[in-house]
Formats: C-alpha cells, structure tokens, sequence
C-alpha cells in the first residue's frame, strides 16, 4: 500500500461552508486562512466572483488592518449578489476626527464592500465603518442597501447607480456625503448626518420620503429633475436643507439650516412644508417657473419666501417672522 500524501495545497485550498439555507459562509478564519469559498484566495479582500453563488452570510465580524484594501470584492459581472451580514460588523483601521465641514479622515484606498459597475447588489444588517474610500460602492443597477450602519468612512457611505434602494439605514461621520444614488432610485427611512458635504443627493425621477438630514457639511438633499422628496425631517445642516430642481417638495419640516430652507428652481412645485428659523437667503426660494402653497414660513432670518418674477404663488401660505409681507404669502 502506498503512504497517504497530504499535500500542502490540499491544505489550503477554498473549501466553502454552508450555511443550514445554502448561503455561502464568509468570516475572519476563512478570509485569512484559506479563502472562503471558490475564487476567493486567502486573504483580503474577500473575492466573490460568482462562481461559487450567489448569496452570502456573514458568521462573525471581518476586521481588515491594511487602509488599502477593500473588505468583500465583487468581481462578478454576469449574476446579482447578495451579501447579508447577519448583525455583524466589516471594519477598516481609518480613522476620523472632527465632525462636519472639518470632518478629516485618514488616508488610504479601501471600501467596506466594493461592487463594480455591471451586477447588482444586495447588502444588508450589518454595520460597515472605518474604510478609506466608501462603505458601499455599488453602481449595478437596482442595488439595495437595507438596514445598515455606515459609519466613519472616508467619502461617501453608500454610494450606489441607477434604481437602486437604501432603507432604514444610518449613515453618519462618513468624510465626503452620506448617501449617494443615481436615476430612479428609492431613499427611505434613513438617518444622514455628520458629513463634510450633502446628507442624501439622488438623480432624477428619484424618491426620497420620510428621512432624516441632520447637520451635514452643506445641504441636506439634494435632488434634480422629476424627483419627488416628501416627508422628511432636515435640520441643521450646514449649507441649505433641501435643493430641488424640476421636482416636488412636500410635506418636509426643514428648521435651522445656516444656508437657507427649501431652493426649488425649474418648475419645482413646493407644497405643504414647514419651514422654520433658517438663516440666509431664508426660507423658500422659488425661481423658474416653480409653484409654492399652503407652506407654513416662519422665523426665517432672512425672509419668507423669495425668488424671481417667474415664481408662482398658488395661495394658502402662512408666513410670519422678521421682514415679512404678509400680503405676499397668502
């Protein structure tokens, strides 16, 4: 009988373990060691090329010591990937200090999970902080980021493409914006605050409903044509709470931005917001063929409600406070 010969790279090939549903497992031993599963070599950044499958689970926190490298790779262009972290952590050695528009993070070129320009995405429950670069980068289409605490990275926390959804997320001290999407996407029910520049800025034909902003780097949202931002909370921010081109604004309560209240140009329609104590040029712009009603204006530190001769009241507006005209916010 011939002796049995194990051979080292037997020993370190990337055997993939189950979970008890069929996801492929991904942890710390698995990532260091041996690779996780096939394409994936040892070491990070953990490389899903779709070869293996296509939806993933966290077992344990992945911890990555080098500020140049990601922590999961997706390198598949052919399959959507959905990764769930399952309650735990993907964490970076980058450090950020200061908050607002002095927010400083330390240098370096790694993502908490990188995706790439062609498969969508799915990330969700977990938390991802102290990247270089972004938290999420996913700019497939139709990406999702749902349930997530980004946190402390380096420039944008979720930075996703066209038709995408984020959901009941946090995102905050992250050093560039907090949530970033393209054409067509769905912003829901997340908390954006801490950054140097804009808390949430979506493309066109884009929803943005029922967040909150809160003492961002400059505005608040940000959201160009055909857009429709309703019901959120903005407040605080450092540039101005929500600027809007071409879309409708409604039902907002937008308080206490230092550069002004709600800025809606080219045919934007303003309707039933709150704007309260905004500092300059004060509450609701208006310019370019944009309409406004039933907004209450008030305590703005530079005026009501302005904008150019273009600008349209429909009525049923209540402005009061420092320099205001009654007659002209009926």
């Amino acid at each position: 009988m011939r002796p049995l010969v194990v051979s080292l790279l037997t020993l370190t090939l990337a055997v993939p373990v189950l979970a008890g549903d069929g996801r492929l497992e991904i942890n710390q031993a698995c990532a260091v060691n041996t690779g996780c599963f096939p394409g994936d070599a040892a070491g990070f950044p953990v490389t899903i090329d779709g070869s293996a499958g296509r939806s993933y689970v966290l077992t344990g926190d992945l911890g990555v010591s080098d500020p140049n490298l990601d922590g999961i790779e997706i390198s598949s262009l052919d399959d959507d990937i959905t990764i769930d972290l399952n309650g735990f952590a993907i964490s970076g050695p980058t450090v950020c200090v200061s908050a607002g528009p002095t927010l400083a993070c330390s240098a370096g070129s790694g993502r908490g999970i990188d995706g790439n320009f062609q498969v969508s995405v799915s990330v969700r429950n977990g938390r991802i902080s102290g990247f270089a670069d972004e938290g999420v980068f996913a700019l497939g289409e139709r990406s999702r980021a749902e349930g997530l605490v980004v946190r402390g990275n380096g420039l944008t926390g979720v930075a996703m493409g066209r038709e995408a959804i984020v959901r009941n997320s946090r995102v905050n001290r992250n050093a560039f914006s907090g949530i970033t999407v393209l054409d067509g996407s769905v912003v829901e029910s997340c908390t954006s605050s801490s950054k140097r520049f804009v808390g949430i800025a979506a493309g066109g034909a884009s929803l943005v409903a029922r967040n909150t902003t809160i003492a961002n780097g400059t505005d608040g949202i940000t959201a160009i044509l055909y857009a429709v931002i309703r019901s959120n909370t903005v407040h605080l921010n450092n540039g101005r709470g929500i600027v809007a081109n071409g879309s409708l604004v409604i039902d907002n309560t937008v308080a206490a931005n230092f550069g002004g209240g709600i800025v809606a140009t080219d045919g934007s329609s303003v309707q039933r917001n709150v704007v309260k104590n905004n500092f300059d040029p004060g509450g609701i712009v208006v310019n370019t063929d944009s309409t406004y009603r039933e907004n209450t204006v008030t305590e703005n530190r530079t005026g009501a409600v302005t904008g150019s001769a273009s600008a349209n009241n429909l009525g049923a507006n209540y402005c009061a406070g420092a320099g205001v005209v009654l007659a002209s916010c009926p």
